[in-house]
């Protein structure tokens, strides 16, 4: 070996010393024959330390079992003293005077009685007592000025197991993909490897597997209140349950709901997306990159108004199905898009169907427009290819496939749902219609209120119409009753 490939070996040996060194934990694959105890005494750590490292092997090892335990190389920076306290990883590790009390600690170090209670197992079934050693946690905040810069880790080490995504991880542990790679920034555009060491919340983790409870995302604007009368469980429960929502309910948190609390009728969607799910889709939309088109609101042309009015709603939907991409994409599923312009032509989807394969595709989006729909429809014939009709509510029965997803439901669908709901729920209320002018929507207007006019115990159907383009205030003054509640029906092709 010549000196300067010594050398680069030497530098790589190297580097992987000080990489190890800044591990505070790594694997360690069990030999035949050992157990905790064994592998306790060769490593000098206490069974404790292993037990709570690995909860899992309370059962027992295997041989060949992949473990974490503490790095003997590891050199952890001093710990900074405060007062005769001291801290370590973000946590403050106080000694309780005598007289010291709940209203003291909060006063000296800006800390409430229920995180106290959190991050301490012994105060939630006992009180403080003098030399009891409490951990309090490091805040932005705090009242401790010899901390410039306190530590905010509250994170374990985590074994990853076979299979394992980061979507499954961070569901195990009520947090967002994004709040794992920011724990773990070197995951970031990373496919995850079985046997890494990563951090995860100091938490509980959820049970992978648990027919009693679901897991819930929650949503922008929804609060605690929200979430406990939507689930009809109390809000102490839920933090029982979710003690990070004691910091606040936080967009895109996962928290654990009993299904004992869901009702009957409660519909809600629990996804369970099988590993290694792989999505090929095919979008067909009208972006008229043939044409220009003006956007001038102003512009004289009637045809070229309704073409840009047309792209927008082509924009919209484009991008509204790309975030709805990216969304599956956070839940560990990899997607591959391509996207075709159709020109709103038939020739030209003619030619993307002879031009390209589809066999392999597991969906296509698009196109627009009803005949659009049927050409690609019958031009390919693919069981196994589902065809998501968008934005056209007209009726597909003549042509649709079993794999016809058709986005939008037809205006007829739509009534006679509106009429069973009305059917199963009406106990005497007053009913009034609101409908338009026009006089292709008269024959259904006629029909619905006929059909309401049947219900037990119904007067009259109030109709209210427009008069010169708008409804008179006096008309729904007239036609609302006080002493009773109103439904208002609305039926009426006008978006306006």
């Amino acid at each position: 070996m010549n000196r300067l490939n010594f050398l680069v070996v030497l530098f790589f040996l190297a580097t992987i010393a000080v990489f190890s060194q800044n591990k505070k934990h790594i694997p360690y694959t069990v030999l035949k024959g050992e157990t905790v105890e064994s592998i306790c005494r060769k490593l000098t750590i206490t069974p404790y330390t292993l037990l709570q490292l690995n909860p899992d092997i309370k059962e027992g090892l295997t041989e060949g079992q992949l473990i974490i335990v503490p790095n003997k190389e590891y050199k952890p920076e001093l710990d900074t003293q405060v007062e005769g306290d001291y801290v370590k990883d973000g946590f403050l590790y106080h000694k309780v005077l005598p007289k010291e009390n709940y209203y003291r600690l909060r006063k000296q170090f800006g800390v409430a009685k229920r995180i106290l209670r959190k991050h301490n197992l012994a105060l939630r079934t006992g009180n403080l007592k003098a030399g009891q050693i409490i951990k309090i946690p490091i805040k932005a905040g705090a009242k401790m000025a010899a901390i410039a810069t306190p530590e905010t880790k509250d994170t374990k080490p985590y074994l990853v197991r076979p299979k394992e995504t980061k979507y499954s991880i961070a569901t195990r542990y009520g947090i967002t993909v994004e709040k794992l790679e920011s724990l773990n920034p070197d995951l970031k555009g990373t496919v995850l490897k079985m046997a890494t060491i990563i951090n995860v919340p100091n938490t509980e983790a959820i049970p992978d597997a648990n027919d009693d409870f679901m897991t819930h995302q929650v949503e922008k604007g929804e609060t605690l209140f929200g979430l406990s009368q939507q689930f009809k469980i109390s809000q102490e429960e839920l933090i029982t349950l979710n003690p990070d929502l004691e910091d606040g309910v936080k967009e895109g948190m996962l928290i654990r709901i009993p299904k004992t609390t869901l009702g009957a009728n409660t519909s809600i969607f629990v996804p369970n997306i099988p590993e290694n799910t792989h999505l090929k889709i095919a979008m067909m939309l009208p972006f008229m990159s043939n044409k220009s088109i003006s956007f001038d609101s102003n512009a004289e042309d009637k045809k070229k108004r309704k073409a840009a009015k047309r792209l927008n709603r082509v924009t919209d939907f484009y991008l509204g199905a790309m975030i709805a991409l990216d969304s599956i994409k956070k839940q560990g599923v990899s997607v591959s898009v391509n996207v075709f312009d159709t020109e709103n032509s038939i020739a030209t989807i003619s030619s993307i169907l002879k031009n390209n394969r589809f066999d392999d595709v597991d969906a296509i989006v698009g196109p627009m427009f009803l005949n659009n729909v049927k050409f690609v429809s019958q031009g390919l014939r693919i069981d196994s290819l589902a065809i998501i009709s968008p934005a056209s509510s007209k009726d597909h029965s003549v042509f649709a496939s079993k794999s016809m997803v058709k986005e939008v439901p037809s205006d007829e669908l739509l009534a006679n749902k509106v009429l069973d709901y009305i059917k199963r729920n009406y106990t005497g209320q007053h009913l009034i219609v609101i409908a338009d002018d026009e006089k292709e929507n008269a024959p259904r207007v006629n029909r619905i209120v006929a059909t309401l006019n049947t219900l037990d115990s119904v007067q009259k159907v109030a109709v209210l119409k427009p008069e010169k383009g708008y409804i008179k205030l006096d008309l729904f003054k007239e036609a609302i009753q006080e002493k009773k509640e109103n439904w208002f029906i609305l039926i009426t092709k006008d978006d306006v």
